[in-house]
């Protein structure tokens, strides 16, 4: 997923990415991320259990980071199904 943060974007402006349901078979979601600039805003991960409806913040990093792609790794723990949402807003003004 790619959401540009400079011109034309607007401060409040949303990108998503969502997994499909995933069995929990394993412990860890990894990914990538590149924040480089003053216009990053934020970037979330939440976690939708199909046991209930809620999502919940399990990471966020705000502002810039660098001209380099850096790794995340979350632990997940859960039972049953679920999904991971990738969300970044442009909180900050251009």
């Amino acid at each position: 997923m790619f959401v540009e943060s400079s011109f034309p974007r607007q401060k409040g402006d949303v990108g998503r990415l969502v997994t499909r349901p995933t069995i929990p078979t394993r412990n860890c979601f990894t990914f990538w991320y590149h924040m480089d600039g003053s216009t990053m805003g934020r970037l979330n991960l939440y976690l939708k259990s199909h046991e209930r409806e809620a999502e919940v913040l399990i990471w966020r990093l705000t502002g810039s980071h660098g001209n380099a792609w850096k790794r995340g790794q979350i632990p997940i723990l859960q039972r049953y199904l679920y999904q991971v949402q990738i969300s970044r807003d442009l909180t900050l003004s251009n």
